[in-house]
């Protein structure tokens, strides 16, 4: 059989939903995020792990929740996202398998 997409009785399966656009935290509030994620792991902000953070906070912050599992924060995090997200709401924060305490 080949490579076609055709499910049962050769009808098209249907398409995935569409995944909503996700709404970018501000500016600011990515930068101190960033410089909180260099205090806690001693790294430069200019580093490959800060951008790597960066880019995680880009793809797994929204609007209303934010997804950083596994992410090395700890104390200095904890405390500017208490700052950050008290002016910017969420429905969801995940923090698992992070070191604060």
């Amino acid at each position: 059989m080949g490579g076609s997409h055709l499910g049962y009785a050769g009808k098209k399966a249907p398409a995935a939903p569409a995944k909503p656009e996700a709404v970018e935290l501000p500016q600011e509030m990515m930068l101190e995020l960033v410089q909180a994620f260099c205090r806690d792991t001693r790294s430069d902000p200019a580093s490959a792990a800060a951008d790597k953070f960066r880019n995680s906070l880009i793809t797994n912050a929204g609007d209303s929740s934010v997804r950083l599992r596994n992410s090395r924060l700890g104390m200095h995090s904890g405390v500017c996202m208490g700052k950050v997200f008290k002016t910017h709401p969420l429905a969801t924060l995940d923090l698992q398998g992070n070191v604060m305490r």
